[in-house]
């Protein structure tokens, strides 16, 4: 995301970010943004009328959008976390980083975690370095959801693909006793007993279509399904049901009295799609969770296939206790973990910096180059942040002002900052952005890596002498490169035939020994044309230089001639004098005891 000397302002102006001449960085097609009604969309689906939510530092704040540019294509980077977000966007994208932390002495003499931000460019983060994640997003509609536990549970563990109708299966007596006795209009399909001598129940629901219509989510099955359209429209306490549901049927409690330290809340899926919704929702709730993805073999009639399954993890203190605080379990079992969990995390003592300033940092682990990808580029107002798939972002400054520079979010908005970055486009002495000049230096250094090293050398001597000894140099240097050009043929020319030695004949030998009595003829003419530049140098300058001129070519014409001579051996080794190829002795045996190397007649 851009700002110019016209949008620096802009929630104060106005003006058009399209105005501005640019492409700059943003973030790439699929990120999620937050609209200021709470609903998680993707960058490239987003309108002025939705705003953006982005934050001042301790929280959320909802913002306008002041413009949009179009997409432009750039050079973009993939960050992920140990959380597992991912975020893709342009190398000069700022995020809201504190680096590898630092702990800081405050009032009273206790000594606590406190990391402080700034934005940095995303090509500057390095790995290990921690960045911002907004902490929570207290935002919901106010309609109520029809049943949101029973929406959770078969969103899990139920079917309601086209013409099937709707079927929920569940071996939990809790759940037979929810079904059973709150008048959901149900009947008993089958009963069957798993192998642990469980009995499996699956319930036909008979008036729920309409409701499961109307949510949108009717006629999904498997890997497609989602939940409820529009969800960010139903109030807190729908949702937190809805999770409810999600958890008591594809999640479990760990917890062990014993050793408490490895419990954990769980939610498994293979369906990448719906965690990823269900995450976005319980950060909503302040509740952050990892996620991990496993590998597992699934046996089918033709074999075995490998499918991906996936996992959120939350362990933290904060999210154990606002889910507890939160989510209402139904699953006996699962309820009472999840009582054990709270009570002994509740106690734990912790340096978490969110007690601090309300800002959830994750580590980043990975970062990979993704070549040039089509970027999203919007101006956010008030704070000029927004948040990208959880992750707090700023709006990409022109011409190398760094975000970082502007200090925390709080000041970032001040208009005395943005006007004085904005003065900064039109000043006299303005500098062109560094990326204009990556170009000119990746041809430098190409150039530099095609010459000799002993001719580079001589260069560096003779730029330290008069303008009539640099204009003879750059002419023995063209006919050094020619010769060497020529010497360079040569050899790759040997390499060549030496990978067709059946096309070779006994003229091999004489064709390079004419090609080498050319090159060294070429090379006694760069010889001359040395000499006579160093007539009209100092005497120690020009012998020196000489001496390093006869070097260099003795060891090419040494170099070529050892070329030349394995070659031919090699021929008249393998080959008559008719070209032909002799053939192998027949009495060699690779698997024989005695073997020797093949011999030729």
């Amino acid at each position: 995301m851009s700002v110019g000397s016209d949008t620096l302002s802009g929630a104060a102006s106005g003006a058009a970010l399209g105005s501005v001449a640019g492409p700059w960085g943003c973030v790439c097609a699929g990120t999620r943004v937050i609209t200021n009604l709470g609903e998680f969309k993707n960058i490239e689906e987003l309108v002025q009328e939705d705003g953006i939510i982005g934050c001042d530092g301790t929280k959320y704040i909802q913002q306008p959008i002041i413009a949009f540019q179009d997409p432009a294509k750039k050079e973009c980077l993939e960050i992920e976390t140990r959380l597992g977000h991912i975020l893709q966007c342009s190398t000069d994208h700022p995020i809201y980083s504190s680096g590898q932390g630092r702990a800081l002495r405050l009032s009273g003499g206790d000594r606590t975690r406190v990391k402080r931000y700034k934005f940095v460019d995303a090509d500057k983060l390095i790995l290990g370095d921690n960045i911002g994640l907004i902490n929570e997003l207290p935002i919901w509609g106010t309609k109520e959801m029809d049943n949101p536990y029973l929406v959770g549970m078969c969103i899990g563990d139920g079917t309601y693909g086209k013409d099937r109708g709707i079927r929920l299966c569940s071996a939990d007596p809790d759940t037979w006793n929810y079904i059973e006795s709150n008048d959901l209009g149900y009947q008993i399909d089958k009963n069957q007993y798993t192998k642990y001598n469980r009995e499996f129940r699956s319930y036909r629901l008979t008036n729920r279509i309409d409701s499961f219509r109307e949510l949108g989510i009717y006629e999904q099955t498997k890997l497609n399904k989602r939940l409820p359209d529009n969800i960010h429209i139903y109030n807190k306490e729908s949702i937190c049901k809805l999770i409810a549901g999600l958890i008591d049927t594809d999640g479990c409690v760990s917890f062990n009295p014993k050793k408490p330290k490895n419990s954990r809340i769980l939610f498994f899926q293979s369906n990448i799609e719906l965690i990823n919704q269900v995450r976005e929702q319980l950060v909503k709730l302040g509740i952050h969770s990892s996620l991990k993805t496993n590998k597992e073999k699934k046996s089918t009639f033709n074999g075995y296939i490998t499918k991906e399954a996936y996992i959120l993890i939350i362990k933290d203190k904060y999210s154990v206790i606002n889910f507890y605080n939160n989510i209402s379990l139904n699953i006996s079992y699962k309820k009472e973990n999840l009582k054990g969990f709270y009570e002994y995390i509740k106690n734990i003592a912790t340096r978490d910096h969110k007690e601090i300033n309300n800002i959830c940092a994750d580590r980043i682990t990975k970062i990979t180059p993704i070549g040039v990808k089509d970027i999203y580029n919007l101006e956010a107002g008030g704070s000029n942040t927004y948040i990208a798939n959880l992750i707090i972002t700023h709006n990409t400054v022109i011409g190398g002002v760094v975000g970082g520079a502007a200090g925390l979010i709080g000041g970032l908005s001040k208009k005395k900052k943005r006007d004085e970055a904005a003065k900064n486009v039109h000043r006299p002495d303005y500098q062109i952005p560094q990326e204009v000049f990556q170009n000119q230096a990746m041809y430098e250094a190409m150039a530099k890596s095609s010459r000799v090293p002993g001719q580079a050398n001589i260069e560096n001597q003779i730029g330290q002498n008069t303008a009539q000894s640099i204009n003879a140099s750059q002419k023995a240097a063209g006919s050094s490169a020619d010769a060497l050009a020529s010497v360079g043929k040569i050899q790759q020319n040997a390499l060549n035939q030496y990978g067709q030695l059946g096309q070779m004949g006994a003229e091999f030998q004489q064709q390079n020994i004419d090609k080498l009595a050319a090159a060294r003829g070429e090379t006694a003419d760069y010889r001359q044309q040395a000499f006579d530049y160093n007539k009209n140098q100092p005497y120690q300058i020009a012998f020196g230089q000489n001496q390093k001129l006869q070097d260099q070519n003795r060891q090419d014409n040494q170099n070529i001639t050892n070329d030349v001579q394995a070659l031919g051996m090699i021929a008249d080794d393998q080959y008559d004098k008719y070209g032909n190829k002799k053939k192998k002795s027949s009495s060699y045996s690779p698997f024989s005891s005695t073997a020797t190397s093949p011999t030729y007649n």
